[in-house]
């Protein structure tokens, strides 16, 4: 334009982007005078222009349009506003309104300004291109003349949703919506684009595919597509496509993006609620104003007895669940009464009590609701019964705890990783000596380890809060009573989505354990310095004994040589006893495990038998057939066949005692019996033979060495055991199979 066209802005309430004051100061071909009234009368002849906003002082933007219209019929009318619709949009252009412009208050003031001024600028030139944001084609596109393509221009502008034509797969014309829809800063950068280029390679095959018979069919098609380009991935939109003409097409274009977020956040809150209601411990029954169940929990149903879930009674009326609630109560009457008085009152009812058939006490409670169609009510159903019973459960349960807990030393503690916060248990607190209501920090915890361990426990926790590398470590604390005690401090990290949140374990009193592996260390240093004493100097000074006496047979007479025997028997006696106290030693200086390996039971066994022979010339020992098979045992293993060879034969009470040691197996057990022909073994004894102390070390009968038998089996995981016998007695060692 040449000169300035002069505009008359009629300012109103809107709370408009641009103001008459703000327009002026970022456009310079305008001539803008600024008003707050208006009346019908008055003629405005002298402006180019006249921009309204829709609230007025007085009236309406659409009634200031269609006085300007009565008394200037040319004059050119703009409605500019930010609280209009699609309605006020329509009522505008039927007043006359030469445009209708929504205001983007989202937009900068100068961004909105400019868009003002290319719109009047339209409007008072009358250029046809311009009025239809100058898209050339786009009066072919809808095929009228010029007024048509204002008016479909005005009616375009005046909605939220995108419109875009398209000939021969090209837009030719698009609105300012659908510029924003689809991601592009205005409709000249979509304007001239096909429409695959909206759409990812995958997503633009399957619109044409599944929208090109609907269009033949039908000449439309309606799906939620996914907008995707260069500068948008992934918005959806519901488009509808239209056919127009055989090359025409004419697209409408909706943000469902606030929609897919709303109905995905029912959804989830939808599923929230129904595992909610899943897992209430009370019974739940939701019903509308209709008194239609809404939803209703399986708890209800196990409260009442009902044979079914609470999804059946979902939709049903509540006439019909009543029905089947009025067969489980004991008073139907009542039940149904009371009910019909709470939904009348329409308020808040809570500790009404029911009583099932089978006597159990229901409370009730009734809260009304406000859902979107209407008025509705909450129910809810607890077993009060059941409640108290399993709070006393749970109290016995807390005093067993703390009983346990009292009586194995053990407490509990926990450290908050955000806000290092520690708290101790009751028992925790009992082992460190202070008060229950005492609550440490975490620096005053460590405080009470001895100094030589304080920095170990704190580089623990400090390493478990970092890495989430958990400890148990034994440590020397000191009470507050002074006293020194151990304990065992076991901690591990609890994680939220990988990161350590807190830290939880255990803390247990140790003393008695630690004095008791301390005294064991003593006695095992001195069980095997008996064991060297046993092996070394008993026995090899007996062993000289037992030399120089059978030396001296060829030196004494015949009354000699018979106190001579009695010392050599009784020498080679002391030397058994001093193997067998050797194994004793071996065993009891152990933890009471033993390591085991596969051991070839044959080779052991024959050798054992071979020397018993040689040892009781007097005695008849018989070996029966022996598998090659290997047992669960350790070099100790020949100690038990000895033990038992020797107690047949020494327990016998005849001069030649007989021996059948036989071996039987399958596929996880190996058994051998020791069965002797002497005065056998009284029942009552059968279970103690193999006690610990029965009988002593200097004791001829059945005493160290059959405790030695029954260690080693237990410590082999087998089993040995004395069985009932005509003559005799019949001892059953059972090793484990290991082949």
């Amino acid at each position: 334009m040449d000169t300035a066209a002069r505009v008359l802005f009629v300012e109103g309430d809107d709370p408009t982007a641009v103001s008459s004051d703000s327009f002026t100061a970022f456009t310079d071909g305008f001539d803008v005078t600024e008003t707050a009234s208006w009346s019908a009368d008055e003629r405005y002849d002298e402006y180019d222009c006249v921009v309204s906003n829709y609230a007025l002082s007085e009236g309406d933007g659409v009634e200031l349009v269609a006085a300007v219209r009565a008394s200037s019929p040319t004059l050119p009318v703009v409605l500019y506003t930010a609280v209009g619709d699609e309605t006020t949009a329509r009522d505008a252009l039927r007043a006359g309104a030469a445009d209708y412009v929504d205001a983007d208050t989202t937009a900068t003031v100068e961004t909105e300004a400019a868009r003002l001024e290319r719109r009047l600028d339209a409007v008072v030139t009358g250029a046809a291109d311009a009025a239809v944001g100058e898209s050339d084609g786009a009066d072919d596109a809808t095929g009228g003349d010029d007024g048509e393509l204002v008016a479909f221009k005005r009616a375009v502008d005046a909605v939220d949703a995108g419109v875009v034509i398209s000939e021969d797969g090209v837009h030719v014309y698009a609105n300012d919506s659908a510029a924003a829809i689809t991601g592009f800063d205005g409709v000249d950068e979509l304007v001239g684009r096909p429409w695959t280029d909206l759409h990812a390679p995958e997503e633009a095959a399957r619109i044409e595919s599944e929208s090109a018979e609907a269009l033949e069919r039908a000449g439309r098609w309606t799906d939620e597509v996914e907008l995707t380009h260069s500068t948008l991935e992934g918005r959806p939109v519901h488009l509808t496509v239209t056919r127009l003409d055989a090359s025409r097409t004419i697209s409408i274009f909706q943000d469902v993006t606030e929609r897919r977020r709303r109905e995905r956040e029912l959804r989830r809150t939808n599923e929230l609620l129904e595992r909610l209601l899943g897992s209430l411990p009370v019974g739940v029954l939701v019903e509308d104003e209709s008194r239609t169940v809404l939803a209703a929990n399986d708890r209800l149903c196990d409260l009442f007895g009902l044979d079914s879930s609470g999804d059946e009674l979902h939709g049903r009326p509540y006439d019909q669940v009543a029905e089947r609630l009025h067969e489980r109560v004991s008073d139907a009457t009542a039940f149904a009464e009371e009910t019909e008085r709470i939904v009348a009152d329409g308020g808040l009812h809570e500790g009404t009590t029911v009583t099932t058939v089978c006597n159990e006490t229901l409370v009730r409670s009734h809260t009304p609701l406000s859902l979107p169609e209407g008025r509705g009510s909450l129910w809810v159903y607890h077993d009060d019964t059941g409640h108290r019973r399993r709070e006393a459960e749970l109290e016995r349960g807390r005093d067993a705890l703390r009983r346990v807990q009292r009586i194995a030393s053990i407490g509990g503690w926990e450290l908050d990783a955000t806000t290092n916060e520690l708290r101790w248990t009751e028992e925790t607190k009992r082992l460190h000596g202070v008060p229950e209501s005492y609550e440490p920090t975490v620096e005053e915890a460590l405080g009470f380890y001895v100094e030589s361990d304080r920095e170990r426990i704190r580089e623990r926790v400090e390493r478990c809060l970092e890495t989430g590398e958990g400890f148990q470590e034994r440590f020397r604390i000191e009470t507050v009573n002074g006293n020194q005690q151990w304990v065992r401090a076991q901690g591990e990290a609890i994680r939220e989505s990988g990161s350590v949140v807190a830290l939880r374990g255990t803390f247990q009193d140790i003393t008695e354990q630690v004095a008791r592996e301390q005294q064991l260390e003593t006695t095992t240093t001195q069980l095997e310095t008996l064991n060297r004493i046993l092996r070394h100097d008993i026995r090899n000074d007996m062993s000289v004994i037992v030399g120089w006496a059978d030396i001296l047979r060829d030196h004494v007479d015949e009354e000699g040589e018979e106190i001579l025997d009695r010392i050599l028997t009784n020498g080679r006696d002391t030397l058994e006893l001093t193997d067998v106290a050797r194994d004793a030693v071996e065993t009891i200086a152990g933890d009471g495990t033993a390591d085991v390996e596969p051991t070839a039971l044959e080779a052991v066994l024959r050798r054992e038998v071979t020397t018993r022979r040689e040892t009781f010339p007097n005695a008849t020992i018989e070996l029966g057939p022996v598998p090659s098979v290997r047992v669960a045992a350790n070099p100790l293993l020949g100690s038990v066949f000895r033990n038992l060879l020797n107690n047949a034969v020494s327990h016998h009470d005849g001069d030649s005692p007989t021996v059948r040691v036989s071996v039987e197996h399958d596929a996880e057990t190996v058994s051998v019996r020791v069965a002797d022909d002497g005065p056998g073994i009284p029942e009552t004894q059968r279970e103690t033979i193999f006690g610990k102390g029965e009988k002593g070390l200097n004791s001829h009968g059945t005493g160290i060495g059959l405790y030695l038998v029954g260690t080693l089996v237990d410590a082999y995981g087998g089993h040995v055991r004395v069985e009932d016998a005509a003559d005799g007695a019949t001892f059953v060692v059972e090793l484990r199979r290991v082949d």
